[in-house]
């Protein structure tokens, strides 16, 4: 995997994890700025309060590389549009 696509992968799997479908605005955010600029603004609390408030409650759990190698082990992947 390169690097470009193992920095997408993370920054899908965190904002998989850190919201509850179908969080339409954290989607808007993720459909404007790409996923890896939208996790790094999730991450440091720099988003509007829609997104915020999808976001609040999971905002610091990081287990980005955890899960992508729980789904690994399992046999599954993350499939993400990029």
């Amino acid at each position: 995997m390169s690097t470009v696509a193992e920095e997408v992968m993370l920054a899908m799997a965190y904002l998989s994890r850190v919201a509850e479908p179908p969080a339409p605005a954290l989607a808007a955010l993720i459909a404007e700025a790409g996923p890896v600029e939208a996790a790094e603004r999730v991450r440091s609390g720099h988003v509007d309060e829609p997104v915020a408030a999808e976001t609040r409650a999971r905002r610091e759990v990081r287990r980005e590389e955890l899960d992508l190698a729980a789904a690994a082990a399992a046999g599954a992947r993350l499939v993400t549009p990029e």
